[in-house]
């Protein structure tokens, strides 16, 4: 019985060990979770520490709050030796006597030392140091501050003196040392971060003040401007779409423009078009006919453009819209003209031609290059050097005097004739010219305007007529011209029918002249027998008057003496040709003109508009010809890439041939690239500046086809994206971070729940052995009992913790279970849980099945179900749990009903925070709602819990359903 008393005394005395070691772990769990609950609240309280040295002294504090040491310093050491160290110590006083010196005996024991690291120092590294030989202990870690480009070293010190009433500073403080460090660090870089990010915050205020006009030119313009959603529904109109289209904003608001503005079966191309470009979220510009309010019909030239977020989402559309009728109607006008115009002068047989008074080109038009029986390839289309080599030798001096009157004298215009050779066979031909001049206010000549008219057969008649009169009577009394002889007392001898066709004169001689033509022709004005008169050339005068049929009638009167054969004058022969018609058309030719110099003048106005748009755009932008010949480079792109200035007019290929900074062989890569695709094509670029700083420019190249599908022009534009950049690869790196912080702390409380479960599921094995004994007293067993509980507690709590890591690092993994089936076995192994009576039921709606992840919601109900037999009323005897399911086509819902205890309204805000009780008495740890949270959350779904006091809780989940295929 002795040997039996001491044997079971050695056991007493074992398990008393063993129980203090349990009670000693559990304290350091305890003393653990602690410090994370410090840390925790230090992170929170850094976030709201905008201030740098009041982050510094925070970080001081909270070393010696964490991790219960003396003393703390921070020491920040910049790599510009220009910028001060900063060092802030807790616990230890500091002065200007001490300072620099345990600055410099920090760096040197921090130098013997990595980066990125937890260690602990002894005392011996500390004997040889001044004014650090007081410690005795240390925790050290040092990183390097990228943002701040600077190194921070942190310690955590313990002196000689009260080295008895701390702790050691142990191996396992190391790992939270680290963690409390990284995360000091993370702090620091998200702090400069958000310097940065004020920076931006105040240029972005400063800009406001644009927003603000760029909003005042939107609602002033004269141009529509119509702001949609992503789905092209109106967010906003401006006045000028109100004036336009007789539509308030009221009236359109939430309306697709195409609804109300555009009818079935017009321009069905460019709705088209529209369409497509719409679907495909880019920018679109084109005219199409729309009709407002009140159904009159405009044209709108339109230019839609997609907007997108920083995360590249499409959000709206912009419309810029200008009614363009009136440019249409002129245009139209104008084709008109010159088409009748066109036809008019080969109907008649006129040639035209037009000479730029400034480079001397000339353009002919097709009967003018028949008559001079001109190549225009073969002359290469140099029609006024082909021109002064055409006219006869015997007049060209003639001709270029008369010409260079109209530089010389006031002359707006002259008449003249002369002979040329024509090109092609030698033949000589007569021509009959009129020219207009256009001159500056400086009386300078910019412009010629001219007609020419074969008169060669005309002239070789009147001399045959004037040779042989007689003989021709006949001809000349059916010419085309009218025919007057007189003899030298005035009087009329001879008229032909044509004459009196012309004129429908009945007294021949109101327009007859002869010897003396001037001073005849100026009695007859004074008399109010003829309009006007204008003398062409020697004995040639063109006459204007009225004929009593109200006509006005333009002739060209051309007169000569009539000799006999002794040559001696016997009377005068006048010739008169109506050149009414020819009048018309130079008047319409004159007005022609104006009208094309007003439309270019408009068309001018225009182009300076759109020009000054671009030049003020913040974006690059330069244009360039289907030739790829350069035509325009906005101020923006000059002042940032100055290699473009001098380049208008230039080819690309050919820069590129001189120079190879420019980047123009894989620009021009680019470019045929989008042409061949035909549409936007975009590429980063990565580009030194003028000051010698890289930037990354996003270049967007859009090639622009006309209606009819030809290339006309390719826009070149580039923006600045290098800060956006810089800010991905920051978040992509921080984010690397982030998941290796996550993936160690996982590790480390995986790690740390299965090395003490081991030992813990032995000492449960071991109690079991000594239960089985069965010749233990009262008193042992009790002590027993209560180790049982704290063992089976503790292995509860570590369950948590395993459950909490498991559903953090497992995918989801899904598959069909049974529901009720699962219920039953959970209650199963918890209705011995307690001795008392307890009822659980469960009720499905349709079917039994679910799809989910069955472990986490075995996990899930485990808990729930688990906390309606833990806190059951002990008062009541009918205790239940009762699970209600049903389902949708999108989620499941579980409720789970008890009577039990109930929880107070003021813990039903916090039941999901970590480690919280709604109350001492609890017997839990604080985690399984916690964990239940983060389970639901995983699952994508919700939990709420309605609860009283002494009544009992109902706990609502929903969980969305999760097909295989969306794993």
């Amino acid at each position: 019985l002795l040997k039996k008393y001491n044997e079971l005394q050695l056991r007493v005395t074992q398990f008393s060990h063993v129980e203090q070691q349990l009670i000693n772990t559990n304290d350091s769990l305890d003393h653990e979770l602690v410090m994370y609950k410090r840390l925790n609240n230090f992170n929170s309280e850094a976030l709201n520490t905008p201030n740098e040295i009041e982050f510094v002294e925070l970080i001081s504090e909270a070393i010696i709050d964490i991790f219960e040491v003396e003393s703390s310093f921070v020491f920040i050491k910049f790599n510009n030796p220009d910028k001060n160290s900063k060092l802030i110590a807790e616990g230890f006083h500091l002065n200007e006597s001490n300072n620099d010196q345990i600055k410099s005996e920090i760096i040197s024991i921090a130098n013997n030392y990595t980066f990125g690291k937890s260690f602990i120092l002894s005392e011996d590294i500390f004997n040889n140091h001044k004014e650090l030989s007081v410690f005795s202990e240390c925790l050290l870690f040092q990183f390097k501050e990228i943002e701040m480009e600077a190194t921070v070293i942190i310690l955590a010190l313990i002196s000689k003196e009260k080295r008895p009433t701390y702790s050691n500073l142990e191996l396992r403080k190391i790992t939270i040392f680290s963690v409390f460090a990284q995360q000091v660090n993370i702090l620091f870089s998200n702090k400069k971060k958000s310097e940065k990010i004020q920076e931006q915050i105040i240029k972005i205020s400063e800009s406001e003040l644009e927003l603000k006009r760029l909003s005042l030119i939107a609602t002033r313009t004269k141009n529509s401007v119509v702001i949609t959603d992503k789905e092209g529904k109106i967010e906003w109109v401006n006045d000028s779409f109100v004036k336009t289209s007789g539509y308030t904003l009221e009236e359109v608001i939430g309306r697709r423009p195409k609804d109300f503005l555009q009818r079935p079966g017009k321009d069905t191309e460019q709705i088209d078009q529209l369409k497509e470009a719409l679907l495909k979220k880019e920018p679109i510009e084109l005219t199409i006919l729309n009709y407002t309010k009140s159904g009159d019909s405009y044209y709108n030239q339109l230019e839609i453009i997609p907007i997108f977020d920083e995360l590249g989402n499409h959000i709206n559309f912009i419309s810029i819209q200008k009614d363009i009728t009136a440019e249409i109607k002129f245009e139209k006008d104008t084709l008109r003209i010159n088409s009748r115009f066109e036809l008019i002068t080969s109907k008649s047989n006129i040639g035209i031609w037009d000479l730029d008074g400034i480079n001397n080109h000339v353009v002919w038009n097709d009967v003018l290059v028949e008559k001079y029986g001109a190549d225009p390839a073969l002359l290469g289309m140099d029609f006024y050097e082909f021109w002064k080599k055409s006219i006869h030798p015997d007049d060209y001096e003639r001709v270029q005097y008369e010409s260079s009157l109209l530089y010389t004298t006031d002359k707006l215009s002259i008449e003249n004739e002369y002979r040329i050779v024509r090109y092609d066979n030698q033949e000589v031909r007569v021509l009959k010219c009129f020219t207009l001049a256009e001159k500056d206010e400086e009386g300078k000549v910019t412009r010629l305007i001219g007609s020419s008219v074969d008169i060669t057969e005309e002239k070789e008649a009147n001399l045959k007529l004037i040779a042989s009169e007689e003989k021709y009577r006949g001809l000349i009394e059916n010419m085309n011209l009218g025919l007057v002889e007189t003899n030298l007392a005035g009087d009329v001898v001879f008229s032909n029918t044509q004459f009196q066709e012309l004129t429908y004169l009945k007294d021949r001689s109101n327009i007859v002249i002869g010897k003396k033509p001037e001073i005849e022709l100026e009695q007859k004005l004074k008399a109010g027998l003829i309009s006007n008169y204008n003398k062409i050339d020697e004995s040639v005068y063109e006459l204007n008057f009225q004929r009593f049929d109200g006509v006005i009638v333009d002739l060209l009167v051309s007169t000569a003496p009539v000799l006999d054969q002794q040559k001696n004058k016997k009377g005068y022969i006048t010739i008169y040709l109506d050149i009414s018609k020819v009048k018309v058309l130079q008047k319409k030719l004159e007005i022609a003109l104006d009208e094309r110099n007003e439309y270019i003048n408009k068309v001018n106005s225009i182009r300076l508009f759109y020009e000054s748009i671009l030049d003020h755009s913040p974006a690059k932008i330069a244009v360039i010809s289907p030739d790829f010949i350069i035509t325009y480079a906005n101020d923006r792109l000059i002042e940032k890439e100055p290699i473009w200035e001098n380049t208008i007019g230039k080819s690309l290929p050919k820069i590129a041939e001189t120079t190879s900074s420019f980047g123009t062989n894989a620009l021009i890569e680019k470019i045929n690239e989008a042409i061949k695709n035909q549409q936007l094509s975009q590429f980063e670029e990565l580009r030194t500046e003028v000051d010698g700083s890289e930037s990354y420019i996003l270049r967007s190249i859009l090639p622009f086809y006309s209606q009819n599908g030809e290339l006309e022009h390719i826009i070149i534009s580039g923006v600045n994206i290098t800060d956006i950049k810089t800010i991905q690869n920051d978040i992509i790196k921080k984010n690397e971070e982030l998941k290796k912080i996550n993936l160690e702390l996982d590790n480390f409380v995986y790690s740390v729940s299965h090395d003490l479960r081991s030992p813990l599921l032995s000492i449960k094995g071991i109690l079991a052995q000594v239960f089985r004994t069965g010749d233990l007293n009262e008193k042992v067993t009790k002590y027993l009992k209560l180790a049982e509980s704290s063992v089976n507690r503790l292995d509860s709590t570590i369950q948590e913790i395993l459950e909490y890591s498991r559903n953090a690092r497992l995918g989801i993994n899904v598959s069909a279970f049974n529901l009720e089936e699962m219920c039953q076995t959970i209650f199963d192994d918890l209705r011995f849980s307690t001795n008392e009576e307890f009822e659980f039921t469960f009720t499905a709606n349709d079917s039994v099945f679910m799809q989910s992840d069955k472990s986490r919601v075995n996990a899930l109900l485990k808990n729930i179900i688990g906390n309606a037999v833990k806190y059951r009323n002990p008062e009541i005897t009918n205790s239940y749990a009762h699970v209600e399911f049903s389902g949708n086509e999108s989620a499941y819902e579980i409720r789970v009903i008890d009577n039990g205890h109930g929880i107070p309204e003021k813990s039903l805000s916090r039941i999901f925070e970590m480690f919280y009780r709604a109350s001492s008495s609890s017997v839990g740890t604080g985690l399984g709602l916690y964990i239940c949270k983060e389970i639901v959350n995983k699952l994508n779904g919700s939990i709420q819990v309605e609860s009283e006091v002494e009544k009992g809780t109902s706990v609502l989940i929903t969980i969305p359903i999760i097909l295989q295929d969306e794993q």
